[in-house]
């Protein structure tokens, strides 16, 4: 799925807004709704108590051993040139 399908749904959804960038005639600007900002807070909630429960068995050093290779992980991606995703 490209990524103007997906606001494309997400503005559908009543979830984001759109609107053309007052800087800039070719760029769109996006920003979410009341109900996009509700349903990201309880996105949150539910991934924060998701990983509590399955992660409630690592003791604390573990704990945090998980948290800093994820970051790390998540650091890599972000600065790696990865392929373009295949539209399907």
């Amino acid at each position: 799925m490209t990524l103007s399908k997906a606001i494309r749904r997400l503005e559908a959804a009543g979830l984001v807004t759109r609107r053309g960038a007052s800087h800039d005639a070719r760029a769109t600007e996006i920003g979410f709704t009341a109900r996009g900002r509700r349903t990201i807070a309880k996105a949150v909630v539910a991934v924060e108590s998701a990983d509590e429960t399955f992660f409630a068995g690592l003791d604390p050093d573990r704990l945090q051993t998980r948290l800093r290779l994820t970051s790390e992980l998540i650091g890599q991606q972000a600065v790696s040139d990865p392929a373009p995703a295949s539209r399907t």
